[in-house]
């Protein structure tokens, strides 16, 4: 396979002593006198052949045409205004190896040819015919015609032997050197297509109007260049006059102006036939730039999507359909279920409530404040009967000690037998059971509430994290990307710095916090565990004080057991609360992962103001479709435009740009994606404001410039190349092929252009290596800003939020169960208090006052 070569840049002149922009091309040289040559491209492209790629070397096929192009070929001339080729100049013999400013361009270059044509052998030619310069070029040693390019003078006069035909050339003059020649390295055009052999109720046309503009927006006068495209499509569809169909345009945006047009049959047919159907395909195939009708458009481009198999139509474009928005965007949130305790949702005013999980709603937080009332207004009353009955107690001592010992019988018990004291007692063993039940489930239900707590904070101190890991990827990508100057696109470093700080901050409180909590809830488990254990304590110390009869001792514990009863009420009321309210939550959650627009937490837990998130999605779009756009320029200057190959592939452009309005307020192609949905949901709730402020706002049609998904080939058949296939080879469909491997410039910031190089590249249609490379760069750059795309839409649509509730609303039910069997629980261990009291009061009297009241307590 021969080695290509590239070229780009402008030009800087050499030194020599009198510089000329291009010199014409020479006649032949004669047999017996020396007629000056210009070195110029015509002669240096017999060397290309020569030319390794880096770190290779020549294949034997590659070193035979080396040879041939040193001292076999003849160069080709213009001669009496004919390009020929049929004469007797050789490059071995030119002299051109003389000029220092040529050599010097790629001295190591031209030192491997030098020292190819030592091993040419004799077949080729003899290096004896060859003038070099030992000073300059090492290689040039003992067995040339001459060493120190003695006879070979320098220079434009007529006495002199050789000039230097690159000097001060610019680019546009290379450029046109190259035109002047006969195309090279050009591949043979496309088969033609098959005739049709069906109709077709459709065919899509793609077309790319590169000098044209004007058509976006509602204006009257882009409404009439539309129309009037429409029409002239049309005739240069058919070839004709009258069209016998008609042309839909289907998508119109920007780039200069890129149109999805639809061929449909004519009023009263019901389909394209299949001549004409031969003849739209062979008309796009042949290009419509020539067509009468189009060359007001300037430069264009339009094909039909990829051929179809033989005698079948092309596939028909892809349906318009507005963009169908989520349901409802506006209606009320669902209403909470009834409460998982049974006890009504009313409010501390009696109101009842109705309404959704509102967390910043007065009247939902009241009602669940009125959850925790039965066991507060319970511990409330107990309090005030036991000041009540302290209060008795101590007015009847008082009253006795004073007035009148009858008094003294307030707490007396009324006469009682062996058998109601032993009845009493086996009604505490119940009471006291009751409680250890109680407090046994609150012991068995805490680990199993701690666990899912941590589940639920690990939950969400992950997702938070993750969260931190995507924007930390996208800033980078986008920091990455704003590095090259063709993606540089805003103030890129301020945006991401200010993203990775805030979710860095975010992070850090976040997994603080969860360390905390986890400590916390560690420490809760211990407590809980001694609190239980004291409950049942409590409980079962009194049944045995009372069992054996220590009534003095037990009227002290009566005492912490009339505490611990009123503690138990309210912490029995707290939990009814908080029960409630982490059922409501897990409600909730289900709620937004079943209907996230119309969820109370949409509203409380926004994922992203959508006009940031527009504006970030726009920017990182935009730096994508500016990456690919500063390739295809490389590719359009070196290997395509009119001169270059005319069957060219270049990069796709991932993204169409499309104005806000004609994406959301009218029929589109592009309804179905997640993109067009978010960007079109926040306009509908009017969230996309000063939008002149915004990034991607075009003041020329007064309007944002959206960029959703292109579909590929896009914007024609030309452009079907991924972006991350560019340095690939053509195997792998990419355009490694283009890379030629001559520099273009001599210096890496690429202002010093090599005049050598680029003739050479330009001639092959290739890509100097170092401006390949380069935008090899730029497209590896624009590849991390689209890798990071699926996060920047997670971002969008919320998907982190939605991952974050379906991986905690697992551990929030669990939660919501063992608060339910905590809940009960507390509710059996202050029930059963409140039963041990009452009946322990009963049995401290009957205890004390045994021998006075107890009627058979002589008896055995």
């Amino acid at each position: 396979a021969r080695k290509q070569f590239c070229v780009q840049g402008s030009i800087r002149k050499m030194r020599v002593p009198r510089a000329f922009l291009f010199l014409a091309l020479v006649t032949s040289l004669t047999s017996t006198a020396y007629a000056q040559v210009s070195c110029d491209i015509n002669r240096a492209i017999e060397l290309n052949p020569c030319k390794a790629d880096e770190g290779k070397e020549l294949t034997a096929d590659e070193k035979d045409t080396c040879c041939k192009g040193i001292f076999n070929n003849n160069i080709g001339l213009v001669s009496g205004g004919t390009w020929t080729t049929s004469n007797t100049d050789r490059f071995a013999s030119s002299g051109c190896f003389c000029i220092k400013d040529i050599m010097n361009e790629d001295i190591a270059f031209f030192n491997a040819v030098l020292d190819i044509a030592k091993t040419c052998g004799a077949s080729y030619g003899n290096i004896n015919t060859i003038d070099c310069d030992s000073t300059v070029t090492t290689s040039c040693t003992s067995g040339f015609k001459s060493t120190d390019c003695n006879g070979v003078t320098i220079g434009t006069g007529g006495s002199d032997t050789v000039s230097n035909g690159f000097v001060g050339k610019s680019q546009a003059a290379i450029k046109a050197e190259v035109a002047a020649r006969p195309p090279s390295n050009v591949p043979p055009a496309p088969t033609a297509r098959p005739a049709a052999t069906k109709g077709a109720k459709k065919i899509q046309v793609d077309i790319r109007l590169k000098d044209a503009t004007g058509f976006l927006g509602d204006s009257t006068a882009a409404k009439a260049k539309r129309t009037e495209l429409e029409t002239n499509l049309a005739k240069a569809l058919c070839n004709c006059a009258s069209p016998p169909f008609k042309v839909k345009l289907v998508a119109v945006s920007k780039g200069s102006t890129i149109v999805t047009a639809e061929v449909q049959p004519a009023e009263g047919s019901s389909e394209i036939s299949a001549a004409d159907v031969t003849t739209i395909n062979s008309r796009t195939d042949a290009g419509l730039g020539s067509s009468p009708s189009m060359t007001a458009y300037g430069n264009l481009t339009a094909t039909v999507p990829a051929p179809a198999p033989p005698g079948q139509a092309p596939a028909p474009v892809r349906d318009a359909k507005k963009i169908a928005l989520p349901k409802g965007l506006n209606t009320p949130p669902a209403k909470l279920p009834a409460a998982v305790t049974g006890i009504p949702r009313t409010g501390i005013d009696g109101s009842s409530y109705e309404g959704g999980f509102e967390i910043d709603n007065s009247k939902y937080l009241e009602s669940l404040a009125g959850q925790m009332l039965p066991g507060i207004v319970m511990a409330v009353l107990l309090f005030v009967i036991m000041i009540l009955m302290l209060l008795v107690y101590l007015v009847s001592t008082l009253c006795g000690l004073t007035f009148c010992k009858c008094c003294n019988g307030a707490y007396k018990p009324r006469r009682f037998s062996k058998k109601d004291l032993k009845i009493n007692k086996v009604v505490c063993l119940v009471f006291c059971a009751i409680t250890a039940a109680g407090a046994f489930a609150v012991f068995a239900e805490t680990p199993p509430l701690l666990e899912n707590t941590k589940d639920l904070t690990g939950a969400m101190a992950g997702t938070i994290s993750e969260l931190s890991a995507n924007v930390t990827a996208i800033a980078d990508a986008m920091e990455a990307a704003a590095a090259d100057p063709t993606l540089a696109i805003g103030d890129i470093a301020s945006t991401t710095k200010t993203m990775k700080d805030a979710m860095a901050s975010v992070d850090k409180t976040v997994q603080d916090a969860q360390d905390q909590i986890e400590e916390y809830v560690d420490m809760s488990g211990l407590y809980v565990t001694i609190a239980a254990g004291i409950m049942f304590g409590i409980t079962f110390i009194v049944f045995a004080l009372g069992f054996v009869g220590f009534w003095r001792l037990l009227i002290f514990f009566t005492i912490i057991l009339s505490i611990m009863m009123i503690i138990g009420w309210i912490v029995w009321g707290l939990l009814s609360l908080l029960t409630v309210f982490v059922d409501d939550l897990c409600w909730a959650m289900n709620d937004y992962l079943r209907d996230r627009y119309n969820s109370d937490l949409s509203d409380f837990i926004p994922c992203m103001d959508p006009k940031v998130a527009v504006s970030t999605m726009n920017v990182a779009r935009d730096q994508v479709a500016s990456g690919i756009a500063a390739v295809n320029d490389q590719l359009e200057e070196y290997s395509g435009g009119e001169s270059g190959n005319p069957y060219l592939k270049y990069l796709c452009y991932n993204y169409a740009k499309v104005p806000l309005k004609d994406l959301c307020n009218k029929k589109t192609i592009y309804h179905d994606q997640a993109y067009s949905t978010f960007v079109c949901q926040a306009e509908d709730q009017k969230k996309l404001t000063e939008k002149a402020d915004m990034t991607s706002y075009d003041s020329t049609i007064q309007d944002l410039i959206m960029f959703p998904d292109a579909f590929c080939p896009y914007p024609t058949n030309f452009y079907s190349v991924a972006l991350g296939n560019f340095s690939k080879p053509a195997s792998d469909g990419g355009l490694g092929q283009l890379r030629c491997p001559f520099k273009g410039y001599s210096d890496e910031l690429m202002t010093q252009a090599n005049e050598f190089s680029m003739g050479q590249c330009y001639t092959m249609k290739q890509l100097p290596s170092d401006v390949f490379d380069a935008k090899a760069s730029t497209a590896e750059k624009a590849q991390l800003v689209l890798d990071v795309m699926p996060k920047i839409e997670s971002l969008l649509q919320c998907e982190l939020v939605a991952t974050a509730f379906s991986r905690m609303v697992g551990p929030c039910e669990g939660m919501a169960t063992a608060l339910t069997s905590l809940y009960a629980g507390f509710l059996l261990v202050a029930m059963g208090y409140f039963l041990l009291w009452a009946s322990t009061l009963v049995l401290i009297s009957r205890l004390q006052y045994y021998r006075s009241y107890c009627v058979d307590a002589d008896k055995y």
